[in-house]
Formats: structure tokens, sequence, C-alpha cells
């Protein structure tokens, strides 16, 4: 089905409907004939920012002051300047400087001839609110809610195209699937980590990762969460035997050889592929002789050697 694969994928769908990024107020803008031509969504931005200074920091000011885009707050030992990211109005007490902003903010969707809107003039909504009717990109989803918001969308869509053939489908299945979709973030800054940045790596071992990194005193991985299609899930999982079994096998061969991967077989697919116990069972508890673990690794030749070893 088109739609299913489509939302499996992550592509962004066909007659894709427009969505609010902010939260605000509704106001139509219309043409000479009356048309409804553009969508504004504004709101009053009011928000404090507070910076605690050392006894070494100077500030830029003894107060208060009415701050423009890029001044000076104040000055560290070294001689930095922190700048203010938004204009707005400073105050300075008691070691801490308080950025008070208030500012006008405005978003403009144009309205296509064939878009129907499904919201009133006037209205107020919240950011990733629906505005016209159409299907949702589960990315924007993302970016403007949460991950859970994603993957019930998803979920939901899914269940719908099955409902409308007359078929029942538990959610149980379609979650297994979401749940690989979403489980990895994207770097945005690696910190100390050996990772680069625009890496995409899983959930899991970003948050192993700064955990070990925090605890050694280290900068941490700044990342962020990313839903991604099933096809390229299975590309970028862990295992290496698992994901060149699937496509781009030379690629993911040479990558792994490259960089010297283990592959630690803690999947169903890659101990299928070389003849061992799936991890299921007693094959993960251990039966009263549990034979030795042998990783599989790639050497520095760009090839492969796998033991295969007779399961009895």
């Amino acid at each position: 089905l088109p739609r299913v694969e489509e939302l499996f994928e992550a592509r962004t769908p066909k007659g894709e409907a427009i969505v609010s990024d902010i939260d605000g107020k509704v106001e139509f803008i219309t043409n000479e004939e009356g048309d409804t031509v553009k969508v504004k969504v504004s709101a009053m931005k009011d928000e404090k920012k507070t910076f605690k200074l050392n006894k070494t920091d100077k500030p830029a000011f003894k107060s208060s002051k009415k701050m423009k885009k890029n001044d000076v707050l104040y000055t560290t030992k070294d001689g930095k300047e922190v700048l203010a990211e938004e204009a707005g109005q400073a105050t300075f007490k008691d070691g801490v400087i308080t950025l008070s902003i208030k500012d006008l903010e405005e978003n403009e969707y144009e309205i296509g001839v064939d878009d129907e809107l499904i919201v009133e003039d006037g209205v107020d909504v919240i950011a990733g609110t629906q505005l016209t009717k159409g299907s949702l990109d589960p990315k924007d989803i993302l970016i403007l809610k949460d991950v859970v918001e994603a993957a019930k969308y998803v979920i939901d869509e899914v269940q719908k195209v099955y409902g409308s053939q007359g078929i029942s489908i538990n959610d149980k299945h379609v979650e297994l699937i979401v749940r690989q979709m979403t489980k990895y973030v994207r770097v945005m800054d690696p910190g100390d980590s050996e990772y680069l940045h625009g890496e995409l790596i899983s959930n899991i071992a970003f948050e192993a990762q700064n955990e070990q990194l925090k605890s050694e005193g280290k900068r941490p991985i700044k990342a962020s969460r990313k839903l991604v299609g099933i096809t390229t899930s299975a590309i970028k999982t862990e295992s290496f035997l698992s994901a060149a079994s699937f496509q781009e096998q030379v690629r993911v061969l040479t990558d792994a050889a490259l960089i010297g991967k283990v592959d630690y077989l803690r999947g169903l697919k890659e101990n299928v592929i070389i003849g061992k116990l799936v991890p299921l069972g007693d094959a993960v508890n251990g039966p009263e002789e549990e034979e030795e673990f042998q990783p599989v690794v790639t050497d520095d030749k760009f090839s492969m050697e796998v033991e295969r070893e007779a399961v009895l």
C-alpha cells in the first residue's frame, strides 16, 4: 500500500498539510476578491534568560539597561565578551544578569487554490496544529512536538489504512517497527567523544556514552532525536552482518572493514547467517555448558572471517 510505504520510509507525504510552527493567534489575509491567500500566526514572545556571573566577571552595566541584539552583557576574566542573542531589558542583581525578551513573533503561510482551511479566523493554536486538510510529515511532528507524538501519528495512520481495507492489526506489531524508526539521534556536537558531527547513532549508545563522559568530567554529546525510514534503520543497525544482508552490501562491508568494526552477534539475523543459536531462551540464559562467545571481526584487508561452530 503506497501510504503505508510512505509512512514507514518517513517520506514527505503527497498533499502535505500546512502546520503552524509556533503558538499564537490565527489571522486570515485576504485579497481584493475576498479569498484567503495567507494565514498569519502571531504571538507575543515573553521569556527570560539568566546569566550567573563569577566574581571575576565584569558586567557591562550597573543595574539595568535596554539591550540590542549582540550588545555586550558581561566580560569574563580572560576577556571573552558574552553577547545578548536577542534585544531586551537586562537587569543585574546579586551576581545574576536577567535578560527579559518581549517581541512579536509572526509566521505567514501561503494558501494554495487546492488547500482547504480547517481552522477559523481568530482562534488560538499551538505549535504543530494542522491549518489545512492533508497528511502530516512525521518528521515535522517530531521537531514541533516530541517523539511520542510522532510515533502515535505513524501508528494511527497505518491503522487507518489497514482498517479501511478491513484488516485488523494489533498496535504492538506497528509499534515494533516505529521503535526502530525512532531509535536514532543525529550528533550536533560530539563533545569529547569519538563520534563525528552529523553522525547517526542509536539513542541507547548516545545515553551510555554521555554517562561515561560525564563521569570522567568530559564534555557530553549534544544530539537531536531523528525519525528515519525502515530502510535507513536496517542499514544503520549495530550489526554489520545484519546490515549487509539487507542492502548496499559493498558499502556496509567496506565501512566495517575500514574501521575494524566488531559484530557482537546480539540479534537474531546475524546469528542465523553464521549458523549459531539465536539469542532466545536457553541461548540467552545459557545451558549448563555454555559455548565460548566468538565475535565476528573485520580485518584490514576488506575481508571477513566467520568461525562456524557446529550446534548439537
